[in-house]
């Protein structure tokens, strides 16, 4: 008959009002109904009884509830009531919600800003520095040869830190004797990477930003050594007997150039920073040695010597010629000369040479021709002749030069009042760049200091000895703009009105190899500190900097902190 019975038809017509049925039992029963008779009847019956019970229901509501619109209405009126209070609950809840993540935000920015940023991206350093490595010192260190109770305090600043690995070498004593350490950019993370009862000092970074050299007694004599900079790697590269002196890496970080007086006889050297024992001498005559400064391709070196003296040779040590001397036609060195830096060919360098006659000094810039092997082919760039005086002059990597002149106002009230002016030098003419004026009022002698990146961007350290700000004055020597961009507080009290008093004090202004962040060093009798600044941060001014190392020991000349010249990315472990 069908696939279902009538029992199953029965209890099927009784789900359908429940609407429990699927598709399928739903065409079964359709099926079944169709065929059976009596099944059609039950159905009927149901019908008729579900149709009689709703008049019944509505019957007696109407006769026991004549208001049964009206309960509707209240019905309908109650339940916007109730929607109208949920929004207005709700709404309430989400603003006590905004209010309470507010909350926890500036209190989350308040824990960050309080905390070193670097030293909470281990990450981010590279991976030559060990990261257990990079936690705070726990003992008390202080900067360079002191011999008292050292005091250290690093702080952070809000200059911009968040987008570099760079770190800082510096040379600390901590129980004695200074070993090498590095730091973060913000002070954190200090780390002892030299780590010997020996004293170890002026640290220098390899162009690529991968090892570190530094001058160390550990074998009787200061010797040179390199080492990476988690301090694994070391090598001694002169192990003579004699006392050597740093003076710099090649630009591919393969060789280094060191002064030596082996023999009894100061000279240059060079020697491989893959090879011990592969030291070869540059210079042969004992001199007065001055500068020894690389080609730009690393092919070869111009060497600085006897005050006026310049020598090119290549790496090996071969080819040697003299291209300006005391006796060189046109050349005027009564106080000497200096090597400006190479052209970007390659083929020619300039020099500054100061001399004088009745008037005062003057200071004359030469071109040499590095090719030529002769000493008649210098030829005068520019001259200067006092006053003013001529402060500074430093060569942009397009070869643009550059210069500060000092103008000291009435002798007689020397220091009273100082402008200085910048200067590049263009198509053969001078062009003023910018101009600061620092008023001592007379109250004592004025310290600076001042560097110029290679890309133009100049940044001065001015301050008198009757304030304790010393402050940074930032102009950009291709446009002319220029402002006071940040003030240091040296930590020493003004000079008292009448006192006579000469305060002794340094500063020290450095750019990274790539002209991206400047690290400034001041110090003076009881106190050293750190400033780094990104490049940036000197488009505007931001008031009181915060050191981000500090030290109550002096910082010494021939040891000051270095900064790492580029951004090393981390390195795969093997």
């Amino acid at each position: 008959m069908t696939d279902i019975s009538h029992a199953q038809a029965r209890q099927y017509l009784l789900a359908v009002a429940d609407n429990l049925l699927i598709e399928a039992e739903q065409a079964a029963l359709r099926t079944h109904l169709a065929q059976c008779a009596e099944c059609r009847a039950y159905a009927g019956e149901l019908d008729a009884l579900k149709s009689g019970l709703q008049a019944v229901f509505s019957s007696r509501w109407d006769h026991q509830s004549p208001s049964a619109r009206q309960l509707v209405s209240s019905a309908q009126a109650q339940s916007k009531r109730i929607s109208m209070h949920y929004r207005f609950t709700t709404r309430a809840r989400v603003l006590a919600e905004v209010v309470i993540v507010i909350a926890l935000v500036i209190a989350l920015n308040y824990i960050i800003a309080r905390r070193p940023q670097v030293s909470a991206r281990p990450t981010q350093v590279p991976t030559s520095v060990p990261t257990h490595a990079l936690q705070p010192t726990p003992v008390s260190t202080s900067l360079l040869l002191a011999t008292s109770t050292p005091v250290i305090t690093a702080t952070t600043t809000s200059l911009r830190y968040e987008n570099t690995t760079r770190l800082i070498a510096l040379a600390l004593n901590t129980s004695g004797n200074p070993d090498i350490y590095v730091m973060h950019i913000d002070g954190s993370g200090l780390t002892n990477i030299s780590s010997d009862p020996s004293i170890d000092r002026n640290p220098l970074w390899s162009p690529d930003g991968k090892r570190l050299a530094f001058e160390s007694n550990r074998s009787g004599n200061f010797d040179i050594y390199v080492m990476n900079v988690d301090g694994s790697g070391l090598m001694n590269l002169s192990k003579d007997p004699a006392e050597d002196s740093l003076s710099s890496w090649s630009p591919d970080s393969r060789q280094i150039i060191f002064k030596s007086n082996l023999g009894g006889k100061a000279a240059w050297y060079a020697a491989r920073t893959d090879a011990v024992g592969s030291v070869i001498k540059l210079s042969d005559a004992d001199a007065t040695l001055a500068q020894a400064i690389w080609s730009p391709n690393g092919q070869e070196i111009a060497i600085m010597e006897n005050k006026s003296d310049v020598l090119i040779l290549r790496a090996d040590g071969t080819n040697l010629r003299v291209i300006q001397n005391k006796t060189s036609p046109g050349l005027t060195h009564d106080y000497g000369c200096q090597i400006l830096g190479w052209l970007p060919d390659g083929q020619n360098i300039y020099t500054e040479c100061e001399s004088s006659d009745d008037g005062g000094p003057i200071w004359t810039i030469y071109q040499a021709s590095t090719q030529a092997g002769l000493t008649h082919n210098i030829s005068t760039i520019l001259q200067l002749v006092y006053p003013p005086v001529v402060q500074d002059f430093w060569m942009s990597k397009d070869a643009s030069l550059g210069y500060e002149l000092r103008d000291d106002g009435d002798p007689v009230s020397l220091y009273h009042s100082i402008s200085f002016s910048l200067y590049r030098f263009e198509n053969g003419k001078s062009v003023l760049s910018g101009k600061e004026i620092v008023d001592c009022a007379g109250k004592g002698y004025f310290r600076f200091s001042n560097e110029s990146n290679t890309s133009g961007q100049y940044l001065s350290a001015t301050q008198c000895d009757s304030a304790n700000i010393t402050e940074l004055w930032a102009p950009n020597l291709k446009d002319d703009a220029g402002q006071v961009v940040g003030e240091l507080n040296t930590g020493l009290p003004p000079l008292q009105p009448g006192s006579s008093m000469m305060r002794t004090g340094s500063t020290i202004v450095e750019w990274s190899q790539d002209d991206q962040f400047v690290l400034v060093c001041t110090s003076t009798e009881s106190l050293a500190q750190i400033y780094v600044i990104a490049r940036d941060d000197l488009n505007f001014s931001r008031g009181i900097l915060k050191p981000v190392f500090t030290s109550q020991d002096l910082l010494l000349d021939y040891s000051q902190p270095v900064i790492q010249p580029v951004d090393v990315p981390p390195q795969p472990k093997p």
